[in-house]
This record gives structure tokens, C-alpha cells and sequence, in this order.
């Protein structure tokens, strides 16, 4: 979605997304509780009955939860509750991206065997990628090269571009110059041939000036 500010020449690209957990919360299970439903389901496995449980935990003085002696109920009920509470804080829930109606595509610098970069396979998989993003809606899709110069993606993503009818926008360049990397900062040069701030603005005007004609 795009926000226009109060200042007319400030734009804002918002993105949401929604995620459904079921873990936020968690049942308080004491280690008396677990011992129990442990014990039940080891004797279950043996094809114990729950009368037979209950005579067991009774005569070695192994009480309820509530301070009573058992009864084969009290252990179906047990082995009940607990799967109950088991199926309902491990169910998983697939995120939902809502509202992204522009997908900037920036990676591809770290894709370092020749192979695996000039492998038309990477299309399919980026294609595969912002579809599943796109939900089904209508959604502009801008590419950029890598910082980096790397042949294999450029020419996938070149190709994806002329495919697709997607903007695509060239940085690799801006990788060949040092004032565009952070060398300066650190000691280390591999992360230091990342871009510095001058390579993060000029990236940011380059991949601006292109939405900025999509929007």
C-alpha cells in the first residue's frame, strides 16, 4: 500500500503481514501431571487396561493431581486432556503477506558457484517465489542485479525481466567502484566489500527512481 505523507515528496511503502501462532500461550503442566500421563501411556503401550493402571498407581501410593486414589476414568480422562492440549498449542499456521502490491527482488550476490548461478532453474525458482508472495493478486515486480558482479544471475534475471515484462535494475556497477563499500570500516574485506552508505544511497536512488515510475 502507498502512504503519502503530509510532505507532498514523501512517500511510504507499507507491507502487511499476518501471522497465526498457537504458542503464545502455554498450558502449565506440572511434573507430577506429565509423570502421570507418561506413565499411563508406557503401560498402554505394554496393553495395560485402565483398571490395571489404576491398581497400579494405587497400590505403589501414587495419587491424583486433586490428592485422591485413581480410577480407570481419571486415566482416560488424563490421556484425553493432554492430547486436547497437545493438538492445540503444536497446530502450525502458513504466514499470510498482505498488501504487497510492488516485490522488489535484491539478492543474488551470495549465489557463488558458476553452476548454480547461470542455472535457469534460479528463474523458475524466483517466478515460483513472487507468485507465492502475490497470493493471486496483481502485483508489480522490479529486479535488480547483484551488487556484485555475478554473469549467471544477471543473465537470469535479464532474461526473467524480458519474460515477465519486469523492471530491471542494474547495481552490479556500483560494486566495481571502492567508495561504494564499507572497506573503510571494517577490518575483515569480504565484509567489507558490502555497501557502505554512499553504495546503500545510491542503490536506494536507483531502485527509487524506478518505482517511483511504477507507482
Amino acid at each position: 500500500m502507498l502512504i503519502k505523507d503530509s510532505d507532498a515528496s514523501r512517500y511510504f511503502l507499507t507491507l502487511g503481514i499476518e501471522i497465526n501462532i498457537a504458542d503464545l500461550w502455554v498450558s502449565h503442566y506440572s511434573e507430577h501431571q506429565q509423570y502421570l500421563y507418561d506413565t499411563i501411556l508406557k503401560f498402554r503401550d505394554q496393553s495395560w487396561s485402565y483398571i490395571k493402571i489404576s491398581q497400579w498407581f494405587n497400590d505403589n501410593n501414587i495419587l491424583t493431581t486433586r490428592g485422591k486414589k485413581f480410577i480407570p476414568p481419571s486415566l482416560f480422562s488424563i490421556v484425553k486432556k493432554k492430547k486436547i492440549s497437545n493438538d492445540r498449542f503444536n497446530r502450525t499456521f502458513q504466514a499470510k503477506i498482505n498488501e504487497a502490491y510492488i516485490i522488489v527482488i535484491r539478492f543474488g550476490e551470495n549465489i557463488s558457484e558458476t553452476e548454480r548461478a547461470a542455472n535457469p532453474q534460479l528463474q523458475v525458482a524466483v517466478k515460483a517465489f513472487v507468485d507465492y508472495l502475490a497470493d493471486g493478486r496483481p502485483v508489480k515486480v522490479i529486479l535488480t542485479t547483484p551488487f556484485w558482479t555475478n554473469l549467471g544471475v544477471n543473465q537470469n534475471f535479464l532474461a526473467l525481466s524480458e519474460k515477465n515484462k519486469w523492471p530491471l535494475i542494474p547495481l552490479h556497477d556500483l560494486g566495481l567502484a571502492n567508495e561504494n563499500m564499507a572497506l573503510e570500516r571494517f577490518e575483515n574485506i569480504s565484509v567489507g566489500r558490502h555497501p557502505g552508505d554512499l553504495g546503500m544511497e545510491r542503490i536506494a536512488t536507483r531502485i527509487w527512481t524506478v518505482l517511483a515510475n511504477e507507482l
